[in-house]
């Protein structure tokens, strides 16, 4: 059985309510996705809110909005997020974004 949580050096993720669990391909996506000199960052299908806790930490000054369908992992990505001094509530609904990524698999 996986563990309930992910920790990292800086923060800690916990998954035990949702599906996708914390991977190597999410970390990866994490650390690699361009995100310099963005000031908003939309992550859609946030999960666990991991991406958008790394984006945070790579490019602090970005807004990053995360959208999740699944009812429980939105608490539990809103829950992870909440725990650390990188979360800020703001958006009204018409931001343009302009960093757009998603690890939500696809059979495109």
């Amino acid at each position: 059985m996986a563990n309930a949580y992910f920790q990292f050096k800086q923060f800690s993720i916990f998954q035990d309510r949702c599906a996708m669990k914390v991977g190597t391909d999410g970390v990866l996506l994490g650390a690699w996705t361009p995100v310099d000199g963005a000031q908003t960052i939309l992550d859609v299908g946030s999960g666990t809110g991991l991406l958008a806790l790394m984006l945070a930490q790579r490019a602090p000054e970005a807004l990053i909005t995360g959208v999740e369908l699944d009812s429980d992992a939105c608490l539990q990505s809103r829950e992870n997020i909440s725990t650390l001094t990188l979360a800020r509530s703001a958006g009204n609904g018409g931001e343009r974004f302009q960093a757009v990524f998603s690890a939500v698999p696809s059979t495109l």
